[in-house]
This record gives structure tokens, C-alpha cells and sequence, in this order.
């Protein structure tokens, strides 16, 4: 990390935080220490959550945000900038605009490990990371990952982050109007956006009747034959700015087509499907289709809560663009082929061939470098926390990693 600014931290800006009330109050830790808060609203959704010192509502047309943000930042004299989703339109500006001026930008993420960790880096995230993936590099770091036991477990958030979905869906459709101009990161309307997230819920219990016993089976009668595919959401900046595909359909039917041409007779193909996308897409009819014009319709299961951690006990291989869940088969000792550009895919820990050779290759994970690999982007990246439990903790860690680059906080 850079070394601290040589001036006292007066002033920050808040950008698009997570769903949910969490960066009104990492605003509130920074308020209450006596720095100067600013927040940008760009639609109704984040007014409804939105708190700061000062609120910035950019309601002009998206492309106005460059020229507006730049005289904002001289306006005000803003120090730096925090924000949540580096690949976002309005932030992509801001990440621009703060290397030109030399001020920092905290990127925050969803935890590259999990669940105990939120992701926090100056400059960007993933593939903007300034981490090293030089393997080299990391076998040398002299730090030690700490026991999993000494964190507190965080506890589950899906239905909280469900809750907070709908409260800015409905918000940002509501008024919709106020911000006309709004370019959002994902494609639809909000009333769209907020059918989805009340349909994830009925969904959610349909399918876990749907699935009953299907994991059981498939270990019972397939164990070390098991692929698994972990499906990323359809419009994910991962997948769009970090990958070489548009949506996660084509990676769908890149993964089908070298299995069936590739993969041994008796392997088998487990998509699952992501869920905070689960209200939004059901690929049940084009995985089907492609399963049956490529004559391996009884090798592919799809679903929405396949037990991940029991399947990756009996696993063969795990096939992703640049999901989390590629950490997590590592962790377990699965061998990983990345398809898209991530900060994990590293020689020695994942698989470096082709597609087609990985399923009949998925050779061994180096799990000592894999262990130095989890100690590195723990110091380097990793917050304890969450957005959406222990809030309060959380920020305070946030605001704390903020102001080490400064002195005199």
C-alpha cells in the first residue's frame, strides 16, 4: 500500500455504496470524528439510504458526470473518495479523476475470502487490484492467514440484503422520475429490478423442494466425477469488464461445448446458479437445450441451492469465469480453470491449460502456495466484517484503513 499523504484528512466523498443503509453510516463514523462527509445520489434508491454532511444529487445526463465530478471535487476540496463496485459507470470516472489528481480511492468489494471479510483496496478490486500474481511474489510474503476460529461468525445475510434490495428498487422506481438521467449498472427498469427481488423469494422455496436429494445422488453415485460450475450474475462487471464474455449464457455454452467434446464418459456437469441472481434469470430451458443438442442431457444437473461445500468434498473440477466460489474450491483442494481474468488465477494454484484439456487434466492445487496466496490478500485486502451485519464494526475499520493514509486522523 502507498504510503501515508502528508496532510490531515478533512474531507471525503461517498460514492454508490451496497444495498442497504451501510454507507450512511460509515459517513456517520467519519462525521463523528470531524471529518467533512459528501455522498453522491445518482437515483432515488441511494437518497433513500443516503446520509452525509453534504449530498451531491447528480440528475444530469450520465455523461455530464466527468466535467460535474471534477468541479465538485475543486469546489469542495475533497481529499478522496470511497465507493462500493470499481466497474461501475460513475465510479470508473472517479477512479480516473483520483489517479489524475493523486488522491486515494478505497475500493470496496465483497470479500475475495468468506464469509468472515469484506474487500477494501486503494485503486480498484479483482482485476484492477494492485495486488501482485506473481507467484514468486507471494511464496515470499512473510505473513500467516490467522485460524479461521478467531473471527466471529457474521451469520446470514441473504434475507437482509433481500430487504434492502426491495427498499432501493422500489425507491429508485417510485421516483424514478427525479433522476431521469440515471445510467444504472445492470440493464432494466427499477420496477423490473424490484419484481425480481420479490420473486427470489417464492423461487428460493420452489427449488429447494425441486432439489431435494439430488446432491445426495450425485455424490452417492458420481463422487470425483463432479465438475461444478458456479454461474455468476448475467450482467456481473466481473464477468463484462474481466472476462472475454458478454454474458454468462455464452460462458454457459463454451462450458457445454468443450465438456461434451472433451470431458470422460462418466463425469458429470453441476451448474448451479447464483443467488442474488435468482429473481432475475432461470437457465433451466437453455441449459436443456444445449444439453440435449450437444447428447449429454443425463450428465448436466442445474440448480439453485446445491450444497457447494458438500460437492466440492467429491468434486473433480470446478470450471468458473472469476467467481469467489473458484477461492472456495481452492481452499478445498479442487482444481480450478478460471476463464476469465482474475485476481486467483495464479500458475501453481490454478489450472493453466485449455479448456478442453482441463476436464481429462485438472491436475493439483499447490496448496502451500495457496496458503501464502490467503495470508497475502488477507494483509493486503481483507477487512473483517460485513455491509449488512456488525455494520458499525465494519465501519469503523473502513474509516480507520482510510485515515492510515493520512496523518494527524
Amino acid at each position: 500500500m502507498n504510503d501515508p499523504l502528508p496532510h490531515k484528512l478533512e474531507r471525503v466523498l461517498l460514492l454508490q455504496g451496497p444495498l442497504g443503509p451501510f454507507f450512511a453510516d460509515l459517513a456517520r463514523v467519519f462525521s463523528a470524528k470531524g471529518i467533512e462527509t459528501h455522498r453522491a445520489c445518482f437515483n432515488a434508491g441511494d437518497v433513500a439510504y443516503g446520509w452525509a454532511d453534504h449530498m451531491l444529487h447528480f440528475r444530469k445526463p450520465y455523461e455530464d458526470w466527468p466535467e460535474e465530478l471534477a468541479r465538485y471535487v475543486a469546489k469542495y476540496d475533497i481529499q478522496g473518495f470511497i465507493l462500493y463496485g470499481d466497474s461501475r459507470y460513475y465510479h470508473r470516472v472517479a477512479r480516473k479523476l483520483a489517479e489524475k489528481l493523486g488522491l486515494p480511492c478505497l475500493c470496496l468489494e465483497e470479500g475475495y475470502l468468506r464469509p468472515h471479510f469484506i474487500t477494501a483496496e486503494l485503486g480498484g478490486n479483482n482485476n484492477n487490484s494492485m495486488l501482485s500474481r506473481d507467484p514468486e511474489v507471494i511464496r515470499a510474503f512473510a505473513g500467516e492467514m490467522p485460524p479461521s476460529d478467531s473471527f466471529e461468525p457474521i451469520g446470514p445475510v441473504f434475507g437482509r440484503q433481500g430487504w434492502f434490495a426491495w427498499l432501493y428498487y422500489w425507491a429508485k422506481g417510485l421516483c424514478g422520475r427525479w433522476f431521469a438521467n440515471y445510467h444504472h449498472h445492470r440493464p432494466g427498469q427499477g420496477i423490473v429490478e424490484l419484481v425480481a427481488w420479490i420473486w427470489a423469494f417464492p423461487r428460493k422455496q420452489m427449488s429447494k423442494i425441486r432439489e431435494l436429494g439430488v446432491v445426495e445422488r450425485l455424490i452417492a453415485e458420481h463422487s470425483g466425477q463432479i465438475f461444478i460450475i458456479p454461474l455468476q450474475v448475467a450482467v456481473d462487471s466481473q464477468l463484462v469488464y474481466h472476462s472475454d464474455f458478454n454474458h454468462i449464457k455464452e460462458f454457459i455454452a463454451e462450458v457445454i461445448r468443450s465438456f461434451a467434446a472433451s470431458a470422460e464418459y462418466g463425469d458429470q456437469l453441476v451448474i448451479k446458479h447464483h443467488p442474488m441472481d435468482r429473481g432475475f434469470h432461470h437457465y433451466g430451458g437453455y441449459i436443456q437445450k444445449l444439453s440435449e443438442q450437444a447428447g449429454i442431457e443425463k450428465r448436466v444437473k442445474y440448480g439453485f441451492d446445491f450444497d457447494l461445500h458438500a460437492l466440492l468434498r467429491h468434486a473433480k473440477g470446478c470450471v468458473t469465469v472469476n467467481s469467489t466460489v473458484g477461492v472456495s474450491a481452492l481452499a478445498a483442494a479442487v482444481p480450478v480453470k478460471a476463464l476469465g481474468r482474475s485476481l486467483y488465477d495464479i500458475a501453481g494454484m490454478t489450472n493453466q491449460m485449455e479448456l478442453d484439456d482441463f476436464w481429462t487434466n485438472p491436475g493439483n492445487v499447490d496448496r502451500a502456495l495457496f496458503a501464502k496466496w490467503q495470508a497475502y490478500i488477507y494483509d493486503g485486502a481483507l477487512i473483517y466484517g460485513s455491509f449488512y451485519r456488525q455494520r458499525k464494526v465494519t465501519s469503523e475499520s473502513i474509516c480507520s484503513l482510510f485515515c492510515h493514509y493520512y496523518t494527524g486522523c
